[in-house]
């Protein structure tokens, strides 16, 4: 289940540039969530099973 959780961000660079340079960013929430298998690994893809098809895909 997700918890909020509070965080303090000094500075975000990704959104000093591009579309976002010049904009004030707002936090609007924040969650800690546990117990998840999720991953991120450079040039690694992983199919997500399609939960109509029953897990299938």
């Amino acid at each position: 289940m997700p918890e909020p959780v509070a965080v303090r961000v000094s500075r975000c660079t990704f959104l000093e540039r591009g579309a976002f340079a010049g904009t004030t960013p707002v936090l609007a929430q924040a969650f800690h969530v546990a117990g998840l298998d999720y991953g991120w690994h450079r040039g690694v893809r992983r199919d997500v099973p399609d939960a109509a098809a029953g897990g299938r895909r």
